[in-house]
């Protein structure tokens, strides 16, 4: 008859047997990660709205966009279409009087003074093997504004967007990587905001000397 001992010490290792397993399969080549990129919306600088009314074209390249990095075998694929659509909607509807959101230009035509369309362009992370190594983003957002009807382009800018931070170890590298990400969307916001404001086209809207 077995002792409590040696029946507590085959339930310990049957335990042990079921926790291990997943991680050693994880650690095999060909691991696909998702990443938590729900990034809070940023806290843009106040501002005279526009008196414009805009339609803001949010397509399906741009919902549902997403980056995959590789490293050691591994992908890590980050969903970043919800937090560019925020980031379109924040900063707009911080920037403009009036936004209405569609899926496409030809939707949008003669529904507002003007379309504003934005693009992801780029997208790049550098990284290290080791958990105080520098992990790096890049975003370069491409903004156009077309005018009303959907015929022809008023103004194009291209907004380079960057995020820094540590790598992290086995137990906090998503936590880590998180952080990155909300640094770049803080950093894209802030100068999306900038560059709206700043433009001399987007300034006559509402005025009618666009039209």
């Amino acid at each position: 008859m077995k002792s409590n001992n040696t029946a507590r010490f085959g339930l310990v290792l049957a335990a042990a047997r079921l926790l291990v397993l997943p991680a050693l399969l994880c650690l095999t080549p060909g691991c696909a990660h998702t990443m938590r990129v729900n990034v809070k919306p940023a806290t843009l600088a106040a501002c005279d709205k526009s008196p414009a009314r805009i339609a803001l074209v949010l397509n399906k390249d741009f919902t549902e966009y997403k980056h995959t990095m590789s490293m050691m075998g591994d992908s890590y694929v980050s969903p970043l279409g919800p937090p560019l659509q925020e980031y379109a909607k924040n900063v707009t509807q911080h920037v403009f009087s009036e936004v209405s959101v569609h899926t496409t230009a030809a939707e949008a035509a003669g529904k507002a003074d003007a379309i504003l369309i934005p693009k992801v362009t780029k997208f790049d992370e550098s990284y290290g093997l080791w958990a105080a190594s520098k992990h790096q983003m890049v975003m370069i957002m491409e903004w156009t504004l077309k005018d009303r009807d959907n015929q022809k382009d008023l103004w194009l800018d291209s907004i380079d967007a960057r995020g820094e931070g540590k790598m992290g170890g086995v137990f906090n590298y998503k936590s880590k990587h998180l952080k990155v990400m909300q640094t770049l969307f803080d950093d894209l916001s802030a100068k999306t905001q900038k560059a709206l404001l700043e433009s001399p086209e987007i300034k006559q809207l509402g005025t009618g000397a666009s039209r």
